[in-house]
């Protein structure tokens, strides 16, 4: 190179180094014009426009710089990583993998191999890239977050934290993964911490519409859904009146405390701005069969097969049932969502059965007992970890779209006739455990899935059932298998009788029962579906198979709802439950 290009060339470098782009392309520029074989300035003009977002002149600019120069891993990771901004992923892996290959130690081709696993899915993949990055870049706080958020897509959240913690050591003003961990810890249900990270990053980024979205999210985590709904409202009115995520939680938020015309507003505007988004069409489904539209509710609740909003995902290389006759076949319905889900629609199994040949029907391992006959189900099989199914068939069927495919609507439920027979052996089990005894018989549920995103505002702390507990000839049994009841009862020293027992012979000890009294969890299913009668305690806004504003339940005869007048108030369906509870036990001793 001469040595006024020299000079052009270290002036457009100073220019590069000092931010100044637009001068740094310029000159980049004017030296190719007198030096238009040079690759490192085919190189850098690249990578300056690249950043300038001219595409088409960076993407030109380094293929020319790897055609001049096709050994030079610098050049291919340069091209690599511009491929993949624009969305040539293929064009992309086969730039960093030459990259890689001629230049295993060049970090940022490790780097940038991993964004491209990442973006097309393959997380494992992704994690060895970064390792390998790390290793040779340790300080590198973008790769760190790239990492965590990675564990953070496998579900591995201790993983996913530490990963971000380390970004956060490196560069503590990183928004990113400020608000990276914040997820991450909301997730784990460490809202407190998580709004703390939220608020910060929010400090050093108050324009970013997501974060406003993620912050508001976690206020609602927390029960304030008046400052959440604010949150949401400084996206749609101020910075991005087009989100439709922000336009979605609103309706969220606004719907939790009651408002429910504005909330249909908000999801109907969310679905405006954004109309191929699953998650705000599913929360749509979700508003929907809440105000009773089942045959649109259904509908729309079908969006979640299309992301990760209906557990567990089952994809087969077989057709999907849309609900014509399948004489002659084997279908598979495979249960979905919580194990209340599974109750409250195995119903429908008599209806798929009347259309065809032989019906499959896969349940959680819990209720390998309790449905090992369905009325409706020629064979009932337990769901393996790994997912496989060594039983034949033909088609398949999510359990939860069943509604969609027979035309479901509210006013077609009918009068519903119990549908679920316990086994006769855990019937006999459970009168034993009852033997001779002559008070009230209730069995009490307070708490649900801690896991499930709204135990928060569904479950009730048992001390607060205290009112219950001087009610004259009742007797209270807990028979949730698992540590916590055994801890609540301790550590209020109430009279609850607990059982530790199999679903099957919970379930009998439910139908051998006076009453159940229990928070919306799988007991109120169970009640239900058996005929038991059952009183559900619910939260103000309650889950979409509640209704609004009733006290029965078309879905389950034989429940009475006692619902929140105010949010977060329990203590006035506690005094509620108390009156009725004394003045059934009265009723039921007077006949």
């Amino acid at each position: 190179m001469e040595p006024e290009i020299r000079k052009l060339m270290q002036r457009a470098v100073a220019c590069h180094q000092t931010g100044d782009l637009e001068s740094a392309a310029r000159l980049y520029q004017e030296v190719l014009k007198q030096s238009p074989d040079s690759a490192e300035a085919h190189n850098l003009h690249g990578v300056a426009t690249s950043s300038l977002g001219r595409h088409a002149e960076a993407r030109a600019s380094l293929k020319l710089a790897v055609a001049l120069a096709p050994a030079n891993a610098t050049y291919q990771q340069n091209l690599g990583r511009v491929l993949l901004e624009q969305g040539d992923l293929d064009g992309s892996e086969e730039a960093l993998r030459i990259a890689t290959y001629l230049a295993p130690s060049l970090a940022p081709a490790q780097a940038n191999l991993g964004n491209l696993f990442k973006k097309r899915g393959k997380l494992r993949e992704a994690i060895a890239c970064y390792d390998r990055a790390l290793a040779l870049a340790p300080a590198d706080h973008k790769t760190w977050n790239n990492l965590g958020t990675s564990w953070r897509e496998l579900k591995d959240l201790p993983r996913a934290e530490d990963a971000l913690r380390k970004a956060l050591e490196i560069r503590p003003d990183f928004v990113p993964a400020l608000s990276n961990l914040g997820l991450v810890l909301a997730e784990r249900g460490a809202s407190d911490e998580a709004l703390a990270c939220f608020v910060r990053a929010l400090e050093l980024d108050p324009d970013q519409a997501d974060l406003y979205v993620n912050y508001g999210n976690t206020l609602r985590d927390l029960g304030r859904d008046e400052a959440a709904s604010a949150a949401f409202a400084e996206v749609t009115v101020r910075i991005d009146p087009r989100h439709g995520g922000a336009w979605s939680s609103l309706g969220n938020a606004t719907l939790a405390i009651g408002d429910i015309e504005r909330a249909g507003a908000c999801y109907r505007m969310s679905l405006e701005c954004t109309p191929g988004d699953p998650i705000l069409h599913f929360n749509y489904a979700l508003y929907l069969l809440l105000t009773g539209d089942y045959a649109n509710g259904f509908a729309e609740y079908e969006w979640g097969l299309r992301a990760d909003l209906r557990q567990p995902r089952r994809e087969f290389r077989k057709p999907l049932w849309q609900g014509d006759p399948f004489a002659g076949e084997t279908l598979l319905v495979y249960s979905e969502q919580g194990l209340g889900d599974a109750i409250q629609f195995m119903r429908y199994l008599p209806e798929v059965k009347s259309r065809g040949g032989r019906v499959l029907f896969e349940v959680h391992p819990a209720f390998q007992n309790l449905l090992n006959r369905v009325p409706g189900a020629d064979q009932v099989i337990s769901r393996r970890d790994d997912g496989s199914i060594d039983v034949p068939f033909d088609r398949y069927v999510a359990l939860l779209s069943l509604p969609t495919r027979f035309g479901i609507t509210l006013e077609s439920l009918g009068s519903v006739q119990p549908y679920l027979e316990v086994p006769g052996d855990a019937r006999e089990a459970a009168a034993r455990r009852f033997g001779g005894v002559s008070d009230f018989k209730v069995v009490l549920s307070w708490y649900g899935n801690p896991m499930h995103k709204n135990d928060a505002r569904r479950s009730i702390p048992l001390e607060t059932l205290a009112p219950l507990m001087g009610v004259p000839n009742a007797r209270f049994y807990a028979v949730a298998p698992d540590e916590r009841t055994a801890q609540d009862i301790q550590a209020t020293g109430f009279p609850i009788e607990a059982w530790s027992l199999p679903l099957e012979v919970a379930a009998a000890v439910i139908q051998e029962a006076d009453l159940v009294i229990t928070v919306d969890t799988l007991h109120a299913h169970l009640a239900g579906a058996i005929g038991q009668t059952a009183w559900v305690l619910l939260p103000f806004m309650g889950d979409w198979r509640w209704l609004l504003d009733r006290e029965d339940s078309p879905w389950y005869p034989s429940l009475r709802l006692f619902r929140q007048k105010k949010p977060h108030d329990w203590v006035d369906v506690v005094e509620r439950v108390r009156v009725a509870l004394a003045a059934e036990i009265r009723r039921r001793r007077e006949k």
